[in-house]
């Protein structure tokens, strides 16, 4: 096993989100004050509940979930995307958007939200969308505080704001702006948003796995752990939920379990060189 000393990225850069960050730059990030984040947020869908019905995979094996829309069909729902599967014209585009955008196609993806907008202006999901590919095709640093003045990141920020304004419980416009407020370097607004986030949409573990982050970064590791072992058992399989959770082991002072934290993750991930 080698020296693992900082938590590593759960997914590629802005694909989701922008997890997770060097310990540090979080230990050198300035607490920059900013507006406070009204409270709100819920999981990522407002709409009722549709029946699963196969599980095929797109071209780079990633298992997309087909399910029974209205009676104007199915749709292809991604995993973290923002479609609903409710067949509307609206969440059609936001399927497009979806796909475009976790195959890198930014162009394709922001057009298609932007279209979901029209369709839906009351909706907060396509704005969400726009300040994925704002902070995507922005080239927008992910680590904490690298991005304190950066364009693209003060754009998506404003998305973001907006899309809480449109819907307070919509939980996937807070998580995104945490993010977004951490590489920027407002720790605390930052965690803010992710505890409003953490507490409407409990079982995502990206939620958690970034509060945790962002509570290492107020220098709060008991805490931390506790939002990180949530992300470790909600994903279990993932090497980088174990690593990061090992990380915050060691700042809580529990260095024993922290080497059995690397040593899973390696099992899981034996060829990953971050670990």
């Amino acid at each position: 096993m080698s020296g693992h000393q900082h938590p590593v990225p759960s997914r590629s850069a802005w694909h989701r989100s922008p997890l997770l960050l060097a310990l540090v730059a979080l230990a050198g990030c300035p607490q920059t004050p900013g507006a406070a984040t009204p409270d709100q947020t819920s999981g990522g869908s407002s709409s009722s509940p549709v029946a699963a019905t196969e599980q095929p995979t797109d071209g780079d094996g990633t298992v997309v979930t087909v399910v029974s829309a209205d009676a104007q069909g199915a749709a292809a729902l991604l995993p973290h995307g923002l479609a609903r599967g409710d067949g509307t014209p609206a969440d059609r585009e936001l399927v497009t958007g979806d796909r475009a955008f976790h195959r890198s196609d930014f162009q394709q993806a922001k057009q298609a939200y932007a279209r979901a907008v029209v369709l839906a202006p009351g909706d907060p999901a396509p704005l969400v969308g726009l300040a994925r590919v704002e902070l995507a095709a922005g080239d927008v640093p992910t680590d904490a505080g690298a991005a304190t003045d950066h364009p693209a990141a003060k754009v998506a920020a404003a998305q973001l704001r907006r899309a809480i304004a449109l819907d307070a419980q919509y939980g996937p416009a807070h998580l995104e702006l945490g993010l977004t407020l951490l590489v920027m370097g407002q720790m605390a607004d930052a965690l803010q948003s992710l505890q409003v986030a953490h507490r409407l949409s409990p079982n995502d573990p990206e939620a958690s796995s970034a509060l945790g982050v962002a509570l290492l970064g107020q220098g709060r590791a008991p805490e931390a752990v506790q939002a990180l072992e949530r992300a470790a058992g909600l994903e279990p399989n993932v090497a980088e939920r174990q690593a990061n959770l090992g990380t915050a082991l060691v700042l809580a002072g529990r260095v024993g379990e922290a080497i059995d934290r690397y040593r899973r993750a390696v099992v899981l991930a034996p060829d990953d060189a971050r670990l």
